[in-house]
């Protein structure tokens, strides 16, 4: 950063606010590393923006600027984001427009907070993805997902090896069963199934937390760019509960 501003200069001004300490004091709010590397590119000065902040909103925008370095830890995002929200009460929504990020990348990089210890440890230390991280969480099963997180270390699995993974978790093959009154010494043959392609971990998340929503149950097939949503209902009760959720009128 140093060698970049010395060539080009600071772009980005640095964000300051008085302090207690004088009446010419100041106090950076955002931007302490790009004053840390202007010094060490040899400026004297350097642009700024006062602004006039409460202690509140000082470690609200402190925060703000720390989450949006591109090379911040995934895991250390997530906890940023939950930060924001406990304590300064923002909804994805408000966090996604501080940070220039979409409300499904928000709620994406919320969920790796329910990573086992293990999987945080590895997503810490660069051993897993986010994405491995993400498909992670598709497995129901704790045990299931730790064999998960062990085969992408020893076996260098990629993401969509381990959303295939999660995939057969969740559709087990349908065993045959012998006819009435013969006992086989054979061991007992699944029935094959129709390829098709693992459901991305993403989507799998999303599917459950619409049915969650809705209080009915929900399909999604295709892509993250395409596919179709599907929801089924029982009953007119039903219909007119969800119709009632998405904000459309009654029938």
């Amino acid at each position: 950063l140093a060698a970049s501003i010395k060539e080009n200069g600071l772009i980005q001004p640095i964000v300051v606010r008085p302090s207690s300490g004088g009446p010419v004091a100041y106090e950076i709010v955002a931007g302490a590393r790009r004053w840390r590397a202007s010094r060490l590119a040899g400026l004297t000065t350097a642009p700024v923006v006062l602004r006039e902040l409460s202690a509140r909103e000082t470690l609200a925008l402190a925060l703000i600027d720390n989450l949006q370095r591109g090379a911040l830890n995934p895991l250390w995002e997530a906890w940023g984001i939950q930060r924001l929200q406990d304590e300064f009460g923002l909804s994805q929504d408000e966090v996604a427009k501080q940070l220039g990020k979409s409300r499904s990348a928000v709620a994406n990089s919320l969920r790796l907070i329910n990573l086992s210890e293990n999987a945080q440890q590895d997503l810490r230390q660069g051993r897993i993805s986010a994405g491995h991280a993400r498909a992670l969480l598709a497995f129901e099963d704790p045990e299931r997902q730790e064999q998960a997180r062990r085969r992408i270390i020893d076996e260098k699995l990629s993401v969509r090896e381990v959303e295939a993974l999660a995939f057969e978790a969740k559709n087990p093959p349908e065993a045959v069963e012998a006819p009435a009154g013969q006992e086989s010494e054979q061991p007992v043959k699944t029935a094959p199934r129709a390829a098709r392609k693992p459901q991305s971990a993403v989507l799998a998340d999303l599917q459950g937390r619409i049915s969650a929503a809705v209080s009915l149950p929900v399909k999604i097939s295709g892509r993250e760019d395409k596919g179709r949503l599907n929801i089924s209902y029982g009953s007119r009760e039903e219909l007119e509960i969800l119709l009632a959720r998405l904000g459309v009128e009654n029938l």
